[in-house]
């Protein structure tokens, strides 16, 4: 499997924010039960990729209030969180927002 797309343009500065201040993680996400990909620790949801950054008050941002401290565009945001909840191949995702020859 791979992307169901390209991530759209209008989220590139979000994408850019994530890949300055969030290491690619070990794990892989996994597929919730409404086909969604999250990272989970021990047993609660933990987030998307926005989620992980520091200071997000939402695990799962889908507005410009849920990231404080972050100058993001709220279609920025949203555009990101739509494609990332697109996505059903968990490794094709996480190589499409932190490339391997970039974060390895």
């Amino acid at each position: 499997m791979s992307i169901t797309r390209r991530i759209p343009p209008c989220a590139a500065k979000v994408l850019d924010c994530i890949r300055k201040n969030v290491k690619r993680p070990r794990r892989l996400p996994r597929l919730t039960g409404s086909n969604r990909l999250r990272w989970f620790k021990r047993t609660a949801m933990v987030c998307c990729p926005m989620g992980l950054l520091p200071g997000a008050i939402s695990p799962q941002p889908w507005v410009k209030r849920h990231l404080k401290g972050w100058d993001l565009p709220g279609r920025g945001i949203k555009c990101f969180a739509i494609w990332w909840d697109e996505q059903q191949d968990a490794r094709a995702a996480v190589n499409a927002v932190w490339p391997k020859e970039v974060h390895s």
